[in-house]
């Protein structure tokens, strides 16, 4: 089975998040980077249509630009929009672009928690500090579901509910294996 790195930046939100800076590159760049030494199919990027700065900045990058064709993209649509991209038996690896992408080694973690997945589950996310993050992994039946799913869901809604079924298994990661620091751009918590 293959994993698919697919990144979330939708909307006008979405795009500035991506160009936002961290160590002199952007978060998109970093992601990139990521599915690179990860050695993930993809990367795929979802945005809005009218987001040409982005692909501008980017211009060059192995990467797949996928467009969110709603005039307000919300998460969930970029969601369906990005695992409808995933090749059919494939996992997800899903991200909103301004979730910072793991080091290597919590990547080698999640991989190997993913080898152990008892036969309900369909997916698993990282925890770090007591608290579910990203990336979010989704075995090729948690994207069928989520494609097969209501038009107007919310991605929040349907992990926290994957979570509370006892189907999402939370990792736990150790805190220095993320990047970390002051991000230059908007407001990231938001």
């Amino acid at each position: 089975m293959i994993a698919v790195y697919v990144i979330l930046a939708p909307g006008t939100m979405g795009a500035e998040l991506a160009l936002a800076t961290k160590g002199g590159e952007t978060l998109l760049a970093h992601h990139v980077q990521a599915a690179q030494l990860a050695r993930l199919a993809g990367p795929l990027c979802v945005i809005s249509e009218s987001e040409a700065e982005l692909k501008t900045v980017h211009e060059g990058f192995p990467l797949e630009w996928l467009h969110d064709r709603l005039s307000a993209p919300t998460a969930w649509s970029a969601t369906r929009v990005g695992l409808a991209a995933v090749p059919p038996g494939n996992a997800a690896l899903l991200t909103p672009v301004d979730a910072l992408p793991p080091r290597i080694d919590t990547f080698d973690l999640l991989a190997e928690a993913l080898e152990h997945l008892p036969e309900k589950q369909i997916g698993l996310r990282p925890r770090m500090r007591g608290k579910d993050t990203f990336p979010v992994i989704l075995l090729p039946q948690a994207v069928s579901e989520i494609l097969a799913g209501r038009e107007d869901g919310n991605l929040k809604e349907w992990l926290a509910r994957a979570s509370t079924d006892g189907r999402l298994l939370s990792v736990d990661v150790d805190d220095d294996n993320v990047l970390s620091g002051e991000l230059k751009g908007p407001d990231m918590s938001a």
